[in-house]
């Protein structure tokens, strides 16, 4: 897809078929790297795909550095964003490819959006409200 268009296209956690070469690290790097992509798509390993209550950390990560995400779509994280992060059917690619050139397009639909993400990981779902649910959950909360 990324080839057809024309679009630079980089996978932040390495190339797998080359022992994660190219594997940006965290920190000032991945900064950096949400900074320079104007669009930037996630993935996720969820057995009950829209049902899941599970998506990979890139779901708060992108927004939390004010990188732009679409995400597969996945209730547990519209109910968190509600329409702040763009979604696709699960392997719809036509779908995806159609985001993605619509959002290359539109800055102030792109920036809106993404500032919106931004905010809502900011107000409660940093790695440290995270990590507050889950010693909650466990019954560690004290």
């Amino acid at each position: 897809m990324a080839a057809r268009n024309g679009w630079k296209f980089r996978n932040p956690g390495g190339e797998i078929d080359q022992h994660d070469a190219g594997k940006i690290q965290r920190g000032e790097d991945m900064n950096d790297f949400y900074a320079s992509a104007k669009v930037t798509v996630g993935d996720s390993l969820c057995l009950l795909r829209e049902g899941s209550k599970y998506s990979s950390d890139r779901a708060f990560e992108a927004p939390g550095r004010s990188g732009f995400l679409i995400m597969p779509r996945i209730r547990y994280l519209q109910d968190i964003y509600g329409d702040s992060m763009p979604t696709y059917e699960w392997s719809n690619w036509g779908q995806l490819e159609e985001a993605i050139e619509f959002y290359l397009v539109d800055k102030a639909e792109r920036d809106f959006r993404k500032q919106r993400a931004f905010e809502i990981v900011k107000n409660g779902h940093t790695y440290v409200d995270r990590v507050k649910t889950i010693l909650e959950i466990v019954g560690l909360n004290g």
